[in-house]
């Protein structure tokens, strides 16, 4: 989007305006307003351009052009310092933001499912790409998936999985990525969420005993609609099965201790009311084993750099809200042993979030929910990026990192008549990231077609 000097541009486009404005032609009838009720006729098709008629010609005047010049001097900068350390920009490209220095990078969406979010992924991973030769991307995605979307974006394959569609546009801008690559700096797409369902938990022990070859096939996994229908103690001797046979391959060993996690990740969540990752416990298992999951991973690429995409509470630095200690956020819990990470998170403003071929939401970030310590709030900075994309908050800089965070990212829940988002609770924003990118509107991620 470029920004120009409105006065200066208005007087071009009045200019114009007066140029361009013809009468109907004598051969070209003059339109006759409609009659009360009545449907305007659709427009003619074109004809073949072989026998279309010229098309017109304006030549614009020294005057005008004087005008479009002085307008086009007088843009506005691609970086706009609105004060110190807070930045109006399109484009993460134009921004200053780390790309050295770091062993993990994280982006934390408020909330989830926006266009813009992902968008925004993809030039930081590019940046980190160019600067440091960045490669491995994780996603918030069961780790039961990791073959078969790693396949996707490699172009080996054209299926994409289950839940992994609900990242598809994402998955296919890496593809894209890869395209332009050579083989040996294409981006590797990694997982190390727990597996959420039953269905995810049997694909992923078919994945090992398929990797272990005759030697997992010694392990009987029965059809999925039985599996469905056991109980705990029978999904865990099942997975213990199988524990003989990944002994000496680490990188099996840990994905069954994945699988074994998840189990108890799953039926802890049917016991608990209202199910899912409501509870303490499903909280304590699932940040766990992402913080499992990413030790083993940043362990086996010895200390290359990694560009992980996850919703905001679990990239907080230190959780802001009263949960137990078990409860820990994973990048707590890796910024406790030593990792080196940088946490960016990224704010929706305003628009909407969801599946643009299905059901979507309002998300709204009111001004006053960033206060900052000299007692302003994001109403005159937001104002001074007008027409800008988004707004780079840099905590590293000033006393920006004592600048108290609110409810960010509220999404509408018409049903429970308001909007509820991610509550910081007035924690200092240093606390809890290293930087802020506020993004001015967001829309819904497309969808993609199974």
């Amino acid at each position: 989007m470029k920004r120009v000097n409105l006065t200066v541009c208005s007087i071009a486009v009045v200019v114009l305006i007066g140029c361009v404005s013809v009468s109907p032609s004598p051969t070209t009838p003059a339109p006759t307003p409609l009659a009360a009720g009545e449907t305007p006729a659709a427009p003619p098709r074109p004809t073949h351009p072989s026998t279309a008629a010229p098309a017109r010609t304006t030549t614009v005047p020294p005057t005008a052009m004087a005008a479009i010049v002085t307008a086009t001097a007088t843009a506005a900068p691609a970086l706009l310092e609105i004060r110190a350390g807070i930045y109006a920009a399109d484009h993460a490209f134009d921004l200053s933001l780390p790309a050295s220095g770091y062993d993990l990078y994280v982006i934390g969406e408020v909330p989830h499912a926006a266009r813009e979010v992902r968008l925004l992924a993809i030039e930081y991973l590019k940046i980190l790409h160019g600067a440091i030769g960045l490669r491995d991307l994780v996603l918030e995605v069961p780790q039961a998936y990791e073959r078969s979307v790693g396949a996707f974006v490699l172009g080996r394959s054209d299926t994409l999985p289950g839940r992994a569609y609900y990242w598809g546009d994402l998955l296919l801008d890496v593809r894209a990525l890869n395209e332009s690559l050579p083989e040996e700096e294409k981006i590797r797409l990694h997982l190390t969420d727990v597996d959420f369902s039953l269905q995810e938990i049997h694909t992923h022990l078919q994945a090992i005993q398929d990797e272990l070859g005759a030697v997992g096939q010694a392990v009987e996994l029965p059809p999925l609609k039985e599996f469905e229908s056991w109980g705990q103690e029978e999904v865990v001797a099942l997975a213990d099965q199988l524990s003989p046979a990944v002994e000496n391959h680490e990188a099996l060993r840990n994905e069954l201790t994945t699988v074994k996690r998840s189990i108890r990740f799953f039926f802890a969540g049917r016991a608990e009311e209202g199910g899912g990752s409501a509870g303490q416990m499903t909280v304590k298992i699932r940040e766990g084993t992402i913080e499992q999951n990413m030790t083993y991973l940043l362990g086996e690429l010895g200390g290359a750099p990694v560009l992980a995409l996850y919703g905001g509470w679990h990239t907080q630095r230190r959780q802001a809200q009263s949960f137990a200690a078990a409860e820990r956020p994973w990048v707590q819990r890796l910024v406790e042993s030593g990792t080196a990470v940088y946490s960016l998170l990224v704010v929706a403003m305003q628009g909407r979030v969801g599946k643009s071929d299905g059901s979507t939401s309002a998300v709204y970030t009111g001004h006053g929910q960033i206060l900052f310590s000299d007692g302003t709030t994001l109403g005159p900075v937001l104002r001074a990026a007008f027409g800008y994309n988004m707004v780079f908050i840099d905590l590293a800089v000033g006393d920006h990192a004592a600048a108290q965070l609110g409810e960010l990212g509220a999404t509408e829940v018409p049903a429970a008549g308001g909007y509820y988002g991610s509550d910081y609770q007035g924690a200092p924003a240093g606390e809890v990231c290293d930087g802020i990118i506020l993004l001015q509107k967001v829309t819904p991620v497309p969808g993609i077609t199974p």
